[in-house]
């Protein structure tokens, strides 16, 4: 089959060129999220959600479910040590992008199978797309329309509603791969989320590997950063092949080995905590490091980071707190260091994924006026007491990072994207929490 680009040239040359306002209207068109879904509508797309998919591969004896009960988190603590955030934070929603209940989870095997684009989208031998390669089948489908638009934007709608089951240019191009697990989305550069959207995958590879005695090869982002490949070996696949995928290509897979995309569930998170820590997790008496999380690497250090970060620690250096640029820890060392944490103070960021590895920490959160829940979450499903403080927005521009680097470059946006922090107010906000 010719793409859409090969039949928008033939047109061309037996109409000629069409007029200027005609090609604005085709493009205007073509970002319309309303007008794509009414497309996609029209064709007739077929995704395969999680009740399907469980159908789907236990009608082939490819389905390995995961053990942990728990299903739900109380939501008692957020009278008690949890502050609960404002009503109207992004995402907050009850049962939309952050539930408090958790769907069942497993792992299966699917064969030949179709990758599509650089995260990539899995669609099966029989034309189906599965939700749980891309998204949390609970989650409001911005992401999977945003795929399915760039995949359209490629190979066009047609191919897109037959599955991509008949013949073809992506059978030409195909990148050929064999027995695979994909870690390769979750915002593919950020800690957080590849360490609690594809790094926690590897809980049910973990099981597949028990149920069956193979371990597939496990595909990376395409120069994927070294703390990704230190963070498979802590977790105990240090001897699995790596591979990487990247790039505009689409392709094939003998056999891919798919677990449900994962939530941070109690038994998720215990099981990283287990694997990461192991035999070194600290005892109670031990638990006392206060930590306070300096900003300053990375290529956007000077989001979110504190523009008086010297006055701070200098007001909580008698309450017993130690600056740490996690940037330039080691993951065991970061690891180890929260697994230590009394009380953890810093600017919503990546550094506060670590809480993972912290079994009792007190955490207190730095905001602007942008609002965001991840860390509360986190916090709440992990059982630690919990505040956030809210700072004025500070311009960074001109500002070098700590360890020397690109300074802050101008920023013409409605909100500067650094904080002030008043340190009165965190200590006040520390007592409260019983951290004198």
């Amino acid at each position: 089959m010719r793409g859409p680009r090969t039949r928008l040239r033939k047109l061309r040359r037996r109409f000629g060129k069409a007029p200027r306002w005609f090609n604005k209207l085709g493009r205007r068109l073509r970002r319309s999220p309303r007008f794509f879904r009414l497309m996609v509508a029209a064709r007739g797309i077929r995704l395969l959600d999680r009740r399907g998919l469980r159908s789907y591969a236990a009608a082939r004896g490819k389905l390995w479910p995961l053990p942990g009960p728990e299903r739900s988190v109380d939501p008692a603590p957020l009278r008690g040590p949890i502050q609960p955030l404002p009503a109207d934070t992004s995402g907050l929603a009850m049962g939309s992008h952050y539930p408090w209940t958790f769907q069942e989870e497993f792992v299966c095997e699917l064969e030949d199978v179709t990758l599509l684009g650089h995260k990539p989208f899995v669609v099966t031998r029989d034309g189906r797309f599965v939700l749980d390669s891309l998204v949390s089948t609970r989650r409001e489908n911005v992401k999977l329309e945003e795929t399915l638009r760039r995949i359209a934007s490629r190979h066009g709608l047609a191919q897109i509603s037959r599955g991509f089951t008949g013949k073809g240019r992506i059978e030409r191009r195909a990148r050929r791969l064999g027995h695979v697990c994909l870690l390769t989305d979750g915002l593919q550069r950020s800690y957080y989320h590849w360490v609690l959207e594809q790094l926690t995958k590897l809980r049910a590879v973990e099981e597949y590997r028990r149920q069956t005695g193979e371990t597939p090869t496990l595909v990376l982002p395409k120069r994927h950063s070294p703390w990704m490949s230190e963070l498979v070996g802590l977790v105990g696949f240090g001897d699995a092949q790596i591979s990487e995928w990247g790039g505009p290509r689409d392709g094939r897979a003998e056999r891919l080995v798919l677990p449900t995309y994962p939530e941070p569930s109690p038994a998720t998170l215990r099981w990283l905590r287990e694997r990461v820590v192991g035999a070194g997790a600290s005892r109670p008496e031990e638990r006392g490091e206060r930590i306070l999380i300096a900003r300053g690497e990375g290529r956007r250090w000077w989001r979110r980071a504190i523009v008086n970060q010297e006055e701070l620690a200098a007001a909580l250096e008698p309450l017993g707190f130690r600056s740490y640029r996690l940037g330039d820890m080691a993951v065991a060392e970061q690891a180890r260091l929260f697994d230590r944490a009394e009380a953890v103070v810093g600017a919503h960021g990546a550094g506060l994924t670590n809480l993972v590895f912290s079994p009792s920490a007190s955490v207190l959160e730095l905001f602007g006026r942008n609002v965001r829940p991840h860390f509360f979450r986190l916090a709440h499903v992990l059982g630690l007491p919990y505040r956030y403080q809210l700072c004025e927005p500070a311009s960074m521009e001109g500002i070098e990072p700590p360890g020397g680097g690109r300074a802050a470059p101008s920023h013409p946006l409605a909100e500067p994207p650094g904080l002030r922090v008043d340190p009165d107010e965190v200590k006040a906000a520390l007592a409260d929490m019983g951290i004198r």
